[in-house]
């Protein structure tokens, strides 16, 4: 389960947000059952990699979620890998 999922790259540093702020995630909230597929598809630039990139704990997500399992990607990465 994905729960408003998100991810930025701001432009600038020590938190300072600008319109140039570069979003590659914007709160995605997806539901997968068991022994169901999920196929991500999009043109480049879309986000793909960089929400596999939070899922497998490589970026660390701006804001909201995952869980798989009931362990939560921000507190128990090490316990899902």
């Amino acid at each position: 389960r994905i729960l408003g999922l998100k991810k930025v790259f701001p432009k600038y540093p020590f938190g300072i947000k600008s319109n140039k702020d570069n979003w590659a995630v914007k709160g995605i909230y997806i539901e997968i059952d068991d022994k169901e597929l999920l196929t991500i598809l999009g043109h480049n630039g879309a986000g793909k990699s960089t929400l596999i990139g939070v899922l497998t704990g490589i970026l660390a997500s701006t804001e909201g979620t995952a869980k798989f399992k009931n362990l939560d990607i921000n507190e128990d990465i090490e316990e899902i890998r």
